[in-house]
Parts: structure tokens; C-alpha cells; sequence
């Protein structure tokens, strides 16, 4: 079943409807919030603001009657503190954000204008007005009620455009809405699309379950007949190895004896490009002599069958130190390594491995500072992971691949010797083991090989 949710039509579908839903559920959401907000903002659009700057006119107006009854107050206080109230509205309009947009409707501007002019002329009335002045509040009352007509015609203008923006959002609204129902629709279909495709799908599975165990079994036996060709192409190439390496050997072994057979007859009436001549093929029949013991030993190793045991790797470390006690000495070279883990594995060819390893640290050493080897484990979820670590000369990090390689020399022949297949004979054993063997360099920073162990060779090894 979760075979089936993983392919490819099945998982876009799956999101698309999720992706759907969620997008239908976003803008209903949406509507509703915007349908609080244009309440919450109700106090703060422009019908608003236009309607308080003429309803502080009609107090004001209002608070001119009182002045001026038979019952006015005992102070004109009040008439001050709205004059200014309404003096300040004035002046707000053209500032702000609303006050900007206010000044947008038309005759808004004239209005506000007009209110400036009429409010400076009857300022110094308003200022000094008292309770029953009848004669300054005659010059008042008609600035104030010539104001009425313009400034209402401004509210007007703004009901007008808050309607007009209601309309469209209420389009806006409407058209989100039909969009929400599309697309719980197309969930809805597609939806049903998945439930016809699981449908069809459990419809084919019994014939496809046949085709796959009829293909298995077919490919079963055409393994087991490439298995046996394999089989005898190995024992044939193993055989040729064997002969073609004793073939080699005795002639190579002739080379050498006459080479040097002819270097003593001649002695000093040799020539110096004589001698020379005579040394490079001894040291050539040297070399491939080496090359042919190389390839058997790599012949060998493939076709050596593998005893897996538990190994202690610190135990074999030590060994391997042990051995080499003379060239580490002579390296100058100090080997450190933790307590490292037990390990199913052939301990003929594991010793192999890491003495490679090691003697090739030991080589590729850099002359002016003391030679440095480290050997870790560190467990992970995969397993172990064995690295060991030196501060050589290193390589570039374009041969981290290729040092595996058969014959594959990173130097001249006369700065480092050697056959150029001992890391090979390492990921070999590593190959056969199970295992994955790596390396990664730095040039003039030294090299470390990385040994990754499953978890499959610990299990028994404790």
C-alpha cells in the first residue's frame, strides 16, 4: 500500500488536492476577514471623517444659539474650546492619510479654502465673544451657516465613494467566493480521480503480480546459466594467471642473469652508455618481474575464497606494527590508534588490507617533518567507519577515484617505487568483504582512507 502512494501520479494528485483545500479554505478565510475589517475600519474611512469636520460646524452653530438665548451661559468657554476643535479639523484636512484622501473629493479642497478664509475673518469675533453679545454672533452665524451647503456636499461626495468601494469590493468578495467553490470542485474531482486510479490499480495488480513471477523465474534461470559462465571464465582466467605468470617469469629471470652476466665479462672496458644500457634492462626486468607477481597476487585474491572469523582490528593493527617496527623506526613515524571495534572478516586478507595501507603512509611521507599515522573507528547508524589518517604529501582530490585503479602511479618510478596496485589489492579485499573503500587528499596535507563497515559484519564479531 505505501508502494502505491509513493508513485508518482498518485503523490501529485495527492498534494494537488491537498494543495486545493487548503487554498479553498485560505480564501473563505479570507472573505470573512475582510468582511470584519471593512466593520473594524468603519470609524476610520472617509464618510467618517467628512461628516465630523461638518458635524463639529452644526455644534458649533449650535453653541452660538446657546450664547445668544434667553438663557446663555455664564461664560462663552465652551464656544472657545469648539471654535478650536473646529479651527484644528480644518487644518487636519490635506494631512495624514485621510486627510490627504479627503482632499481628493471633489469641492473638497474649495470647501476647506473657504472654511480658512471665513474662519480668519470671524476669529477675533469668536475669540472675544460673550454670553448675549448679539452683535458679534450676527457676523458669526452667517460664515458658519455659508459653510453648510459646501461642506454636506463633500459628504455626499465621500457616501458616494465608499459606496462605489463597497460595490467593488463587494465584486472582489463575490468573485473569491466562486473561486473557493472551483476549487472545492476540482478537489472533489480529483478526489474521485484518485479513488478511480486506486480502483483500476488493485483491478491490475493480480495480472501484474503473474507477469513479475513469471519474468522472476525466467531471469532466475538465465542467472543460473550466466552464473555457471562466470564461474568457468573465472577458473579459466585464474588458470591463464597462473601459467601466463610462470611463462613470464622464466624468461624475465634469463634477462636479468644475462644482463648481469654481460655487465661482469665486460667490466671496466664497458662504455658508460654501454653500462647504462645494461642497467636499465635489469632494472626493467626488475620492475616487470615485480608487475607479473603483482597481477598473480591480484588473480589470486580474486578467485581466494573468504574464511570470515572475528578479528580484533587492534589486535591486528598491533601485529602489522610489529612487522613493520623497522621502517617505522627509519620513518621516524609515530602510529596512534583507539580501541577499535571487533569486525567479521578474513583476517588473512584484512591484515593485508591495512599493512597496505600503512606501508603506503610510511612511503608517501614527507622528509622534512616527523611522519604521523592515526587510525579511528567512530560507529554510525550504518555501522563503522574506519579511517586512517597522515601527514604525507597527499594528492589532488581529482585522484580520489583513480589511486584505486590497477598501475595507477601519482609519481615518477624513481621518486617513490613500488607496482601501483597495492590500494587496488585493498579495494579488492574491501569489494569482496562487503565493504566501501574510499580515500580523500589534500597535496602537502597528507591522505586519509576511509573503510565504511555495514552493520552486517558486527553483528556476530562481538
Amino acid at each position: 500500500m505505501m508502494r502505491r502512494w509513493l508513485n508518482p501520479s498518485y503523490l501529485a494528485l495527492s498534494m494537488g488536492l491537498v494543495v486545493l483545500a487548503a487554498t479553498a479554505f485560505l480564501m473563505l478565510s479570507g472573505i470573512q476577514r475582510d468582511i470584519t475589517q471593512a466593520e473594524r475600519d468603519f470609524r476610520g474611512n472617509l464618510v467618517w471623517f467628512a461628516t465630523r469636520i461638518d458635524y463639529d460646524r452644526v455644534q458649533l452653530l449650535n453653541e452660538l444659539n446657546a450664547m445668544t438665548s434667553r438663557n446663555p451661559p455664564a461664560t462663552g468657554n465652551e464656544f472657545a474650546r469648539r471654535f478650536d476643535v473646529f479651527w484644528s479639523r480644518i487644518n487636519e484636512a490635506g494631512s495624514g492619510v485621510m486627510g490627504q484622501s479627503y482632499m481628493t473629493l471633489p469641492g473638497a479642497a474649495q470647501a476647506i479654502a473657504r472654511a480658512k478664509t471665513l474662519l480668519q475673518l470671524i476669529e477675533s469675533d469668536a475669540v472675544d465673544l460673550k454670553p448675549g453679545d448679539v452683535e458679534r454672533a450676527a457676523r458669526i452665524r452667517p460664515a458658519l451657516n455659508a459653510l453648510s451647503n459646501p461642506l454636506q456636499q463633500v459628504v455626499l461626495q465621500s457616501v458616494q465613494r465608499q459606496a462605489d468601494l463597497a460595490v467593488g469590493r463587494r465584486a472582489k468578495l463575490r468573485s473569491r467566493f466562486w473561486q473557493a467553490i472551483v476549487l472545492f470542485v476540482a478537489a472533489f474531482l480529483t478526489a474521485g480521480t484518485l479513488v478511480v486510479l486506486l480502483y483500476v490499480e488493485k483491478q491490475n495488480v493480480a495480472k501484474l503480480r503473474d507477469d513479475l513471477e513469471q519474468r522472476v523465474n525466467q531471469r532466475t534461470r538465465e542467472l543460473g546459466r550466466i552464473n555457471k559462465e562466470l564461474q568457468s571464465a573465472n577458473n579459466n582466467l585464474r588458470d591463464f594467471a597462473m601459467i601466463a605468470s610462470h611463462d613470464l617469469q622464466e624468461p624475465l629471470r634469463k634477462i636479468r642473469s644475462l644482463a648481469n652476466m654481460l655487465s661482469k665479462d665486460l667490466g671496466a672496458l664497458a662504455s658508460d652508455d654501454s653500462r647504462y644500457a645494461l642497467d636499465v634492462i635489469e632494472e626493467s626486468a626488475v620492475r616487470l618481474s615485480s608487475l607479473v607477481a603483482a597481477l598473480l597476487r591480484y588473480s589470486r585474491l580474486s578467485n581466494a575464497q573468504i574464511m570470515l572469523e572475528s578479528v580484533a582490528l587492534d589486535s591486528v593493527v598491533s601485529q602489522i606494527c610489529e612487522d613493520l617496527d623497522e621502517q617505522i623506526e627509519e620513518a621516524g613515524a609515530l602510529v596512534e590508534y583507539d580501541a577499535l571495534p571487533h569486525i567479521m572478516a578474513d583476517p588473512v586478507q584484512l591484515r593485508q588490507l591495512l599493512q597496505n595501507v600503512l606501508v603506503n603512509a610510511l612511503k608517501y611521507r614527507q622528509k622534512e617533518r616527523g611522519c604521523r599515522i592515526r587510525i579511528a573507528a567512530h560507529e554510525n547508524s550504518a555501522g563503522v567507519t574506519v579511517t586512517i589518517s597522515d601527514n604525507g604529501i597527499g594528492f589532488s582530490e581529482e585522484y580520489n577515484e583513480k589511486i584505486f585503479e590497477p598501475f595507477q602511479r601519482l609519481h615518477r618510478q624513481g621518486d617513490f617505487e613500488g607496482t601501483g596496485i597495492g590500494l587496488t589489492l585493498c579495494a579488492k579485499i574491501a569489494e569482496r568483504h562487503g565493504w566501501n573503500l574510499s580515500a580523500e587528499g589534500r597535496p602537502g596535507k597528507g591522505a586519509r582512507i576511509i573503510l565504511d563497515i555495514p552493520k552486517e559484519n558486527l553483528r556476530d564479531a562481538a
